[in-house]
C-alpha cells in the first residue's frame, strides 16, 4: 500500500517505502499492520491508534504522537530522534511495557514522567534521552549506549542495563533496588557518593 489517508482504519495491512513526512495523519486506527523502509519523519499522528503494529528499518524522528493510542508496538532499526513521547495518548493498559525498541536510535527523546516499566530497549542508541521523573521498573536497557541521559527522581527498580554503557545515575536522587548493571559501570557510580576507590 503506499498511500493513508485519515479517518481510516487499516487491518493487518503491509506498508513498504511509504512516504509521509511532515504530514497530518488524523484519527487513523492500525491494527496488526507492518511498516517497512518508511518514512515518517516529521509526521504528525493525531488521536490514531497503534496496536499490535511493527515498525522496520523505518524513519520516525520528530515524529509528533499527539493523543495517539500505542499498544504492543515494535519498533526495530528504527531511527526515532527527537521524539517527545509525553505528548501520545497513555492509559493504564498502555504503559511502557507496551514498547520494545530493538536496535533503534532515540537520541534527544522525551519519556519525562512516562511510566516505562517493562519497557524493552536493547542494542539502541539513547544519547540525551530525557527520563527525569520516569518509572523503569522492571524495564530492560541491554547493550544501550546511555550518553548524557537524564535520570533524576527515576525508579529503577529491577531494571536491567545489562552490557549498557555511558549511563551517569546519580545515586542520591535515584531509586535503585535490585538494578542489574553492568560491574564497571556501577564502580563509576559510586563517584555520586563522593566514593573514590583505590587499588
Amino acid at each position: 500500500m503506499s498511500r493513508i489517508g485519515s479517518h481510516k482504519e487499516y487491518i493487518e495491512q503491509n506498508f513498504f517505502q511509504l512516504s509521509c513526512s511532515f504530514n497530518r495523519l488524523k484519527n487513523i486506527e492500525f491494527e496488526s499492520c507492518t511498516f517497512v523502509e518508511c518514512d515518517l519523519s516529521e509526521c504528525e499522528l493525531d488521536h490514531c491508534r497503534l496496536v499490535d503494529c511493527r515498525f522496520e528499518r523505518c524513519n520516525l524522528s520528530l515524529v509528533t504522537f499527539s493523543q495517539t493510542r500505542l499498544s504492543n508496538v515494535e519498533f526495530s532499526d528504527c531511527k526515532l530522534v527527537g521524539i517527545d513521547w509525553v505528548q501520545a495518548r497513555w492509559t493504564p493498559f498502555d504503559s511502557g511495557s507496551q514498547l520494545r525498541f530493538i536496535a533503534c536510535v532515540l537520541n534527544k527523546s522525551s519519556f519525562f514522567e512516562l511510566d516505562m516499566g517493562e519497557a524493552i530497549f536493547s542494542d539502541c542508541r539513547m544519547h540525551n534521552v530525557d527520563f527525569r521523573g520516569a518509572s523503569l521498573v522492571s524495564a530492560k536497557l541491554n547493550g544501550c549506549d546511555l550518553s548524557d541521559a537524564k535520570f533524576e527522581q527515576t525508579n529503577l527498580e529491577g531494571c536491567d542495563l545489562e552490557r549498557s554503557v555511558n549511563f551517569d545515575i546519580n545515586l542520591k536522587i535515584n531509586h535503585l533496588n535490585k538494578t542489574v548493571m553492568p560491574r564497571d559501570e556501577a564502580v563509576n557510580l559510586l563517584t555520586s557518593l563522593g566514593i573514590t576507590l583505590v587499588d
